[in-house]
């Protein structure tokens, strides 16, 4: 079966001897495991395609569950996430949450242009890396189920004021009177910080200027409840606390 899809390459580990298994996040198909033949030679033709931050058109032949790259087509480049250090690693942790919560077989448009949003911000937008992750991941808990509330207690749904909590078995802010063992304090700056994040489209994020230690610690609290959602710690964040 031949196929054509767009997509994202998450993570490429070198197979055999000159071959890469690409883990692509497909607008079309969810998350496929493909082999791309070849890339690793001086000369291949493909070479580019077996790097994260490609997106491109991909050839494929299906053969039962498994695929083969025959052609790749780039649309646009993304490397040049990869020569500043920061950018890489919060661009990384992206495609790392991106490849743990999709499926195969089971397409996320809404994810796929977030992700693709976040990747153009890193790449070719003069902004804040944290906020671009902050925005991306209020993104992802939406495109999965988990919406954060910011308006009412996700338990008891009072107005929320500056007396609040975020609980990371709802996913959501609560009111003091909800709290318990599973949630954390939230000052007020951090919950106005959130929720302009939150409300700001990706292509509006540069008109955002917001403090590094309230921007660290939304990270922190968005990271952990990626955690307590996914049973996944974000490896690539712990290489930026190095």
């Amino acid at each position: 079966m031949n196929l054509t899809t767009k997509g994202i390459v998450l993570r490429a580990t070198n197979y055999k001897e000159s071959d890469k298994i690409l883990s692509i996040f497909s607008l079309e198909l969810g998350k496929i495991s493909a082999t791309l033949k070849g890339c690793r030679k001086p000369n291949a033709k493909l070479k580019f395609a077996g790097m994260p931050f490609c997106f491109a058109e991909f050839e494929l032949v299906k053969k039962g569950d498994f695929f083969t790259v025959t052609n790749v087509t780039e649309i646009e480049s993304f490397f040049g996430i990869t020569t500043d250090f920061d950018k890489l690693w919060y661009a990384t942790s992206v495609l790392e949450c991106c490849e743990f919560v999709i499926n195969q077989n089971e397409p996320n448009t809404k994810l796929f242009l977030a992700c693709l949003k976040a990747l153009k911000g890193f790449c070719f937008e003069s902004l804040d890396s944290k906020i671009l992750l902050i925005k991306f991941l209020t993104e992802l808990f939406a495109c999965t189920g988990y919406e954060i509330e910011t308006i009412k207690c996700k338990k008891c749904d009072a107005v929320l004021h500056h007396d609040l909590f975020f609980d990371f078995n709802l996913s959501s802010f609560v009111c003091s009177l909800c709290r318990d063992e599973n949630t954390v304090k939230i000052l007020p700056a951090e919950y106005s910080a959130f929720k302009i994040i939150n409300q700001t489209e990706f292509e509006k994020l540069s008109s955002i200027k917001l403090k590094s230690d309230i921007l660290d610690t939304l990270i922190h609290i968005l990271s952990t409840n990626f955690t307590a959602k996914f049973g996944h710690n974000i490896k690539s964040l712990k290489i930026l606390k190095k």
